[in-house]
């Protein structure tokens, strides 16, 4: 199945969620994991587990939540144009607020959880790009694939000194609906396709780029040797059910829909250029453009 044409609609809307202060002098700040734009007002969905971990990263002594804001950002690769030339770099967006996803309808049955783990990112912009959900369901054995980040950092430093500057593909079929293909609301289905840390909240996609779902979670295999017990990743990853986070964008949306005081996405490219981390060794400080 090719997903050519889909990669490129989703490339604008993909970003990663990254931690505002840092200890590193690694030329980008440290990936946490992914997320998408949802809503043309500046709404990105990704994991609520990856804005907890976020949340937890330590922040410079005096750095108050409720005056400074949060300490997690969001990055962008995408192509612009200078001068007429087109170039390709990244640049960052600041998280302004919080917002949290719920089931659709009546509560399924989820054995470890009571809300899905999905959380929504206001960001500092509005007019941003944004994906489109699927009308129908998925179904075990159609194509999909999903685009993200995972290992962070490590996969966009490259191997033997190729940088990569861009989200990476992977792509399955799906493999099981939860609870089962019949139920009246599942809550997530099973992609067979290997994927690592860092591409929680990726968005699962058709070749006609219509978004069924979202990554959360790694399935693995545990194994006790020696009484120590050690988790294996499998070959199936785990997908929020997309009409859960379409439902839930509706109120996320309209809420955002009244933060009228943010500049346009498109003028924050106009300035946009490729930069780099220049940290000062062993301090926090926000990663900034030349």
């Amino acid at each position: 199945m090719d997903f050519t044409n889909a990669a490129r609609m989703m490339e604008n809307c993909i970003v990663a969620v990254v931690q505002k202060f840092h200890f590193t002098n690694d030329p980008l700040p440290t990936i946490w994991g992914t997320g998408f734009f949802v809503s043309e007002h500046g709404v990105v969905a990704t994991c609520h587990h990856v804005v907890d971990e976020c949340l937890k990263l330590p922040v410079p002594e005096g750095y108050d939540l409720q005056k400074d804001g949060l300490p997690l950002d969001v990055i962008c690769w995408r192509e612009y144009t200078v001068n007429g030339k087109k170039s390709w770099g990244w640049f960052g967006l600041e998280v302004l607020a919080l917002g949290q996803g719920s089931f659709v309808g009546g509560k399924p049955h989820y054995v470890e959880e009571d809300s899905p783990d999905l959380a929504f990112l206001f960001l500092n912009v509005r007019g941003t790009p944004s994906v489109k959900f699927a009308d129908k369901r998925p179904v075990i054995g159609e194509a999909v694939a999903f685009s993200g980040y995972p290992m962070g950092v490590r996969t966009l430093l490259g191997h033997r000194g190729y940088r990569q500057e861009s989200p990476t593909l992977h792509a399955g079929v799906v493999a099981a609906i939860n609870p089962n293909r019949l139920a009246e609301s599942p809550y997530h289905f099973l992609v067979h396709a290997n994927t690592q840390g860092g591409a929680s909240g990726s968005p699962a996609f058709r070749p006609d780029g219509l978004v069924v779902g979202m990554v959360y979670i790694v399935i693995p295999e545990y194994y006790e040797d020696r009484n120590v017990t050690y988790a294996v990743p499998t070959a199936l990853t785990g997908c929020i059910y997309g009409p859960l986070i379409a439902h839930s964008v509706e109120g996320a949306s309209a809420r955002a829909a009244k933060m009228t005081d943010r500049p346009l996405y498109e003028d924050k490219l106009k300035n946009a250029k490729p930069y780099y981390l220049e940290p000062d060794e062993g301090v926090m400080e926000p990663y900034k453009p030349k």
